[in-house]
């Protein structure tokens, strides 16, 4: 079976579920816009360098985990589509 975008970002948002318990619940506690902050670090890190991101990180520094380009992508569109699961709970 071929890689796909798609398939990535779904594994690391169960990941970011099942692994670190960041569920819609917990998020809904997190300081409004804190995941979007969050997927912003992993893009400015693709855009800019990991140390660009690690300002913009809103959570505890040592959870920051940059891993190449298209790893942090991934990680961005995980906590995207999490912001996106919150909002659509609170309609």
């Amino acid at each position: 079976m071929k890689t796909t975008a798609i398939n990535l970002v779904k594994e690391e948002r169960e990941k970011q579920i099942n692994k670190h318990g960041y569920t819609t619940a917990y998020d809904r506690q997190r300081p409004r816009k804190a995941v979007l902050y969050g997927a912003l670090a992993y893009l400015n890190s693709v855009i800019y360098s990991p140390a660009i991101g690690t300002e913009d990180w809103p959570f505890e520094e040592e959870s920051f985990k940059p891993e190449g380009d298209v790893n942090n992508l991934v990680k961005a569109a995980a906590m995207i589509i999490a912001e996106i699961d919150k909002r659509l709970e609170e309609c």
